[in-house]
Protein backbone atom coordinates (compact mmCIF):
# COMPACT_ATOMS: atom_id res chain seq x y z
CA UNK A 1 0.00 0.00 0.00
CA UNK A 2 1.08 3.36 -1.13
CA UNK A 3 1.55 4.75 2.83
CA UNK A 4 1.68 8.79 0.91
CA UNK A 5 1.03 10.50 4.64
CA UNK A 6 4.70 8.81 6.03
CA UNK A 7 6.43 10.00 2.32
CA UNK A 8 4.92 13.12 2.46
CA UNK A 9 6.34 13.98 5.89
CA UNK A 10 9.95 12.54 5.03
CA UNK A 11 9.58 14.85 2.25
CA UNK A 12 9.09 17.70 4.55
CA UNK A 13 11.87 16.45 6.87
CA UNK A 14 14.59 16.93 3.68
CA UNK A 15 13.33 20.33 3.23
CA UNK A 16 12.15 18.94 -0.20
CA UNK A 17 9.42 20.57 -2.20
CA UNK A 18 6.62 18.20 -3.56
CA UNK A 19 3.30 18.21 -5.74
CA UNK A 20 0.54 15.79 -4.41
CA UNK A 21 -1.55 14.60 -7.83
CA UNK A 22 -4.64 13.02 -6.57
CA UNK A 23 -7.55 11.85 -8.50
CA UNK A 24 -10.10 13.75 -7.48
CA UNK A 25 -13.34 12.94 -9.56
CA UNK A 26 -14.32 9.97 -11.67
CA UNK A 27 -16.72 9.53 -14.66
CA UNK A 28 -17.39 6.72 -16.64
CA UNK A 29 -14.67 3.67 -16.58
CA UNK A 30 -11.48 4.95 -15.30
CA UNK A 31 -7.82 3.00 -14.19
CA UNK A 32 -8.03 4.24 -10.73
CA UNK A 33 -10.60 5.65 -8.14
CA UNK A 34 -10.86 8.72 -6.22
CA UNK A 35 -8.69 9.29 -3.85
CA UNK A 36 -5.65 7.79 -5.63
CA UNK A 37 -2.40 9.34 -5.89
CA UNK A 38 1.12 9.56 -6.47
CA UNK A 39 4.07 12.36 -5.11
CA UNK A 40 6.33 13.72 -7.90
CA UNK A 41 9.34 15.84 -6.72
CA UNK A 42 11.69 17.39 -9.01
CA UNK A 43 13.66 13.61 -9.77
CA UNK A 44 11.06 10.98 -8.56
CA UNK A 45 7.46 9.91 -7.99
CA UNK A 46 5.87 7.51 -6.02
CA UNK A 47 2.37 5.92 -6.59
CA UNK A 48 0.34 5.31 -9.16
CA UNK A 49 -2.90 7.35 -10.70
CA UNK A 50 -3.15 4.72 -13.31
CA UNK A 51 -0.20 4.42 -16.00
CA UNK A 52 -0.07 5.56 -19.49
CA UNK A 53 -0.05 9.26 -21.04
CA UNK A 54 -2.44 10.15 -17.99
CA UNK A 55 0.21 9.54 -15.64
CA UNK A 56 2.99 10.54 -18.02
CA UNK A 57 1.05 13.98 -18.67
CA UNK A 58 0.65 14.23 -15.11
CA UNK A 59 4.22 14.37 -13.94
CA UNK A 60 5.15 16.63 -16.86
CA UNK A 61 2.77 18.87 -15.50
CA UNK A 62 3.53 18.48 -11.72
CA UNK A 63 6.98 19.11 -12.23
CA UNK A 64 6.02 22.25 -14.11
CA UNK A 65 3.95 23.31 -11.05
CA UNK A 66 6.94 22.97 -8.72
CA UNK A 67 9.44 24.68 -11.34
CA UNK A 68 7.31 27.63 -12.14
CA UNK A 69 7.19 30.41 -9.19
CA UNK A 70 4.11 32.23 -10.51
CA UNK A 71 1.85 29.48 -11.12
CA UNK A 72 -0.71 28.83 -8.76
CA UNK A 73 -0.12 26.03 -5.52
CA UNK A 74 -3.09 24.31 -6.89
CA UNK A 75 -4.98 23.08 -9.95
CA UNK A 76 -7.97 21.41 -10.94
CA UNK A 77 -7.65 19.72 -14.56
CA UNK A 78 -9.76 17.39 -16.38
CA UNK A 79 -9.12 14.47 -18.68
CA UNK A 80 -10.70 12.99 -21.54
CA UNK A 81 -9.24 9.65 -21.14
CA UNK A 82 -10.28 8.55 -24.68
CA UNK A 83 -9.61 11.60 -26.89
CA UNK A 84 -7.57 13.24 -25.04
CA UNK A 85 -5.45 10.62 -23.91
CA UNK A 86 -5.95 7.72 -26.43
CA UNK A 87 -6.54 5.26 -23.43
CA UNK A 88 -9.08 2.58 -23.55
CA UNK A 89 -11.25 3.29 -20.69
CA UNK A 90 -12.79 6.54 -22.30
CA UNK A 91 -14.12 7.69 -18.70
CA UNK A 92 -13.37 11.22 -17.58
CA UNK A 93 -10.93 12.36 -14.56
CA UNK A 94 -10.68 14.97 -12.97
CA UNK A 95 -6.97 15.53 -11.07
CA UNK A 96 -5.94 17.78 -8.32
CA UNK A 97 -2.42 19.29 -8.66
CA UNK A 98 -1.38 20.28 -5.07
CA UNK A 99 2.17 21.88 -4.24
CA UNK A 100 3.16 21.29 -1.07
CA UNK A 101 5.39 23.46 0.92
CA UNK A 102 8.05 21.36 3.19
CA UNK A 103 6.50 23.23 6.08
CA UNK A 104 2.66 23.10 5.79
CA UNK A 105 1.25 22.47 8.95
CA UNK A 106 -1.38 19.98 7.81
CA UNK A 107 1.28 17.56 6.98
CA UNK A 108 2.78 17.34 10.19
CA UNK A 109 -1.09 17.08 11.97
CA UNK A 110 -1.99 13.42 9.62
CA UNK A 111 1.70 12.38 10.08
CA UNK A 112 0.94 12.30 14.02
CA UNK A 113 -2.83 10.98 13.69
CA UNK A 114 -1.21 8.11 11.72
CA UNK A 115 1.49 7.02 14.21
CA UNK A 116 -0.85 7.34 16.47
CA UNK A 117 -3.88 5.33 14.97
CA UNK A 118 -5.90 8.56 14.90
CA UNK A 119 -8.50 7.52 12.33
CA UNK A 120 -9.19 10.97 10.23
CA UNK A 121 -10.77 12.61 7.07
CA UNK A 122 -8.88 15.02 5.29
CA UNK A 123 -10.47 17.62 3.16
CA UNK A 124 -9.25 19.36 0.13
CA UNK A 125 -11.11 22.60 -1.79
CA UNK A 126 -11.31 20.75 -5.33
CA UNK A 127 -10.47 24.45 -7.31
CA UNK A 128 -7.30 26.10 -8.77
CA UNK A 129 -6.13 28.55 -6.23
CA UNK A 130 -2.94 30.58 -4.51
CA UNK A 131 -3.34 29.36 -1.41
CA UNK A 132 -3.48 25.60 -0.63
CA UNK A 133 -6.88 24.94 1.62
CA UNK A 134 -6.82 21.26 3.54
CA UNK A 135 -8.19 20.15 6.59
CA UNK A 136 -7.79 17.13 9.17
CA UNK A 137 -10.84 15.84 10.59
CA UNK A 138 -10.95 14.05 13.21
CA UNK A 139 -13.79 12.16 15.23
CA UNK A 140 -13.51 14.88 18.32
CA UNK A 141 -12.97 17.90 15.65
CA UNK A 142 -15.44 20.92 16.46
CA UNK A 143 -14.29 23.90 14.02
CA UNK A 144 -12.58 24.15 10.95
CA UNK A 145 -11.32 27.40 10.23
CA UNK A 146 -12.85 28.38 6.35
CA UNK A 147 -15.80 26.15 6.92
CA UNK A 148 -19.00 26.28 8.46
CA UNK A 149 -19.79 25.13 11.82
CA UNK A 150 -22.84 22.88 11.00
CA UNK A 151 -21.10 21.16 8.55
CA UNK A 152 -18.17 20.57 10.68
CA UNK A 153 -20.61 19.49 13.07
CA UNK A 154 -22.41 16.89 10.38
CA UNK A 155 -18.84 15.33 9.61
CA UNK A 156 -17.88 14.55 12.95
CA UNK A 157 -21.27 12.95 13.95
CA UNK A 158 -20.85 10.51 10.73
CA UNK A 159 -16.93 10.17 11.15
CA UNK A 160 -17.29 6.61 11.56
CA UNK A 161 -19.35 6.22 8.53
CA UNK A 162 -17.10 8.42 6.64
CA UNK A 163 -13.91 6.24 7.05
CA UNK A 164 -16.01 3.68 5.64
CA UNK A 165 -17.26 4.92 2.62
CA UNK A 166 -14.23 6.17 1.29
CA UNK A 167 -12.93 9.16 -0.64
CA UNK A 168 -15.11 11.04 -3.00
CA UNK A 169 -16.53 14.58 -4.01
CA UNK A 170 -19.08 16.34 -1.53
CA UNK A 171 -20.32 19.63 -1.43
CA UNK A 172 -19.69 21.84 1.85
CA UNK A 173 -20.04 25.41 3.03
CA UNK A 174 -17.51 27.81 3.84
CA UNK A 175 -17.71 30.06 6.73
CA UNK A 176 -19.25 33.11 4.38
CA UNK A 177 -21.89 30.63 2.96
CA UNK A 178 -20.77 29.63 -0.30
CA UNK A 179 -21.02 26.34 -1.25
CA UNK A 180 -17.56 24.28 -2.50
CA UNK A 181 -16.89 20.89 -3.55
CA UNK A 182 -14.27 19.42 -1.73
CA UNK A 183 -12.69 15.84 -1.80
CA UNK A 184 -13.02 13.71 1.54
CA UNK A 185 -10.19 11.19 2.13
CA UNK A 186 -10.07 9.16 5.08
CA UNK A 187 -6.44 8.43 6.60
CA UNK A 188 -6.18 5.51 8.40
CA UNK A 189 -3.44 4.33 11.30
CA UNK A 190 -0.15 3.53 9.13
CA UNK A 191 -0.86 0.24 7.60
CA UNK A 192 0.86 -2.76 7.81
CA UNK A 193 3.85 -3.06 5.93
CA UNK A 194 4.44 -6.73 4.03
CA UNK A 195 7.42 -8.36 2.22
CA UNK A 196 7.54 -10.88 0.01
CA UNK A 197 10.72 -12.97 -0.66
CA UNK A 198 11.49 -14.91 -3.39
CA UNK A 199 8.08 -14.49 -5.31
CA UNK A 200 9.50 -15.24 -8.45
CA UNK A 201 10.97 -18.64 -7.85
CA UNK A 202 8.33 -20.85 -5.52
CA UNK A 203 6.55 -22.13 -8.43
CA UNK A 204 7.79 -25.63 -10.64
CA UNK A 205 6.48 -26.76 -13.82
CA UNK A 206 3.87 -29.12 -13.81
Amino acid sequence: MHNWPQQLAALGQAHRECVIVTVAGVRGSAPREVGSKMLVTESNQSGMIGGGYLENECTRQARELLGATDAPHRKLSRFALGSQCGQCCGGVVDILFERVATNAAWVGELAAHQAAGTACLLISHRRTGDIPIKHVLTAASMELPGLDRRDVTRLTRHHGQLMQRGAHVATLRAADGEARDVLIEPVDKAPLNLIIFGGGHVGRAC
